[in-house]
Formats: structure tokens, sequence, C-alpha cells
């Protein structure tokens, strides 16, 4: 499977997820299915940054694309999820994929510099805080996702085991939860998890078609103008669909 079947996939799990988002307004029987379905989007992503970040032959210029969606995005992004319009947020899921791509870049050039390389992790963290402060979309759990998913390289076990984990990441913060009332007031460990948070099981799905990527471009167009135009729709797909979403639904279905 190539990077671009992989892409394809990540947009289509996107739009159901956003669709699913406001099936409760007509259609509240597909949510789950849509909402579902969605959660194989983000750790394709994320494996697509850290992919990529190995890839590109200019590392900044990679970042700065990021970056500028992120501000093209951030308008569609809180008219089409909460109704209103913010140029000052820094919420959408570009932020997120831009910081931990950042924390690769500098995680790479403090190993490379030949400085102490007990500093590495430290922009990683960083770039998780920050992610959590300006409440990004999947905040450090995002960040940090890139940066294993990075790591574990092309070693499949690696790459399970960072997913999974990501994927099982509700119930083991809610397991710590339980634990720690437990032992602080001797009550019984009990597990509590939400229905949306038992759903973000669902992301492990995506290990499916990681694992069977090839790392090949796939359809590689001869036009130079064609190439670009592939290249930037797909950075573009996420801005321009959920504008046209919010649009809809905010105007034509949410009464």
């Amino acid at each position: 499977m190539s990077t671009l079947v992989l892409k394809i996939i990540a947009c289509l799990a996107m739009l159901g997820d956003h669709v699913g988002y406001f099936a409760r307004y007509g259609f509240s029987e597909y949510e789950n299915i849509l909402r579902g379905f969605g959660r194989v989007a983000f750790p394709i992503y994320c494996y697509l940054i850290a992919f990529g970040f190995r890839k590109t032959s200019n590392k900044y210029k990679y970042l700065l694309r990021l970056l500028v969606l992120g501000i093209i995005s951030e308008v569609p992004f809180h008219y089409c999820f909460f109704g209103r319009v913010s140029f000052l947020s820094f919420n959408n899921v570009y932020y997120t994929l831009s910081l931990g791509l950042l924390s690769l870049i500098l995680f790479d050039l403090i190993l490379q510099s030949g400085g102490p390389k007990y500093l590495a992790p430290l922009p990683v963290a960083l770039a998780s805080l920050a992610a959590q402060q300006l409440g990004t979309d999947y905040g450090a759990e995002g960040v940090l996702l890139i940066f294993f998913f990075y790591l574990a390289g092309s070693n499949k076990p690696a790459l399970s085991a960072s997913c999974l984990v990501f994927a099982s990441r509700k119930y083991i913060i809610a397991a710590a939860n339980g634990l720690y009332r437990s032992l602080v007031s001797s009550l019984p460990f009990s597990l509590t998890v939400q229905s949306w948070e038992r759903m973000q099981l669902l992301a492990a799905l995506a290990l499916v078609p990681i694992l069977l990527c090839n790392g090949k471009r796939g359809y590689t167009p001869k036009s130079p103008l064609v190439k670009k135009v592939i290249q930037y729709s797909f950075y573009l797909f996420y801005p321009v669909h959920i504008l046209i979403i919010g649009l809809i639904f905010r105007n034509f279905i949410i009464k």
C-alpha cells in the first residue's frame, strides 16, 4: 500500500468522523459507525508526519506548510464545531501536527549537534506541554504519538505498540485513576470509562493500513503542476471539508 492510498484512507476516515459529529441532528443511527471509522484518521496522520520528516528534502518548509494550514483552518474549525469565528485560537489539528514535527526537528538537531543527548527529549516534552496549554486537537497525546512513531521507524512491533498504547490511553488513564483512588481512600478498585472513551480503542484499526504501507508514493504524475495540485489537495482537504460541513449543517440542518 502506497502513502497515497494511506492519505486517501485518512481523508475518508476524517470526513466520516466530522460528518458523524453532526449525525445527532437527524441521522443518529449512523453516529457511532461514522465516528468509530473516524478514529483511524489521526494515527495515520501522525504516522505520515513521522514518515514525512524522514523523507522530506526541507523540514523547515514542511513545518511552515503545516503552520500556514493551521492558520487557514482556524476559522473553518471554530465555525464548524462551535458555531463561531475565532482568529486567535490554536485548537485545530494542524497545530498538533506542527508541534509534533517541530519536536522531531529539534530532537534531531540536538542529537546531530553532538551536545548532551539527554537534552534531546526536552523539545518533545515542551511541545507536548504547549499542545496541552493551547488546547490543540489531541493535545500532548498527539505530539507523543508522532514522536514514538518516529522512534519506531519501520519496526512493526514498535509501531504496533505505539498505536495500541494510544488507542487504549483512556483505559490506561482510567485504570491509573482507579488505582490511585483505591490507594488513598481504601475503596475497592473501580474502572470508569465512558462510551466515547471506549470508542477510542478503534484507533488501533489504523495499524492495518500503517503496517501494510510500503513507503512508496504510489501514483506520481509527470507534470509538476499536477503533482503540486495533488499534494496541496491533501493539505487543503481539512479546512475545505470542515467549512463545507459547517455551512451545510449550521445553515440547513441544525435548527
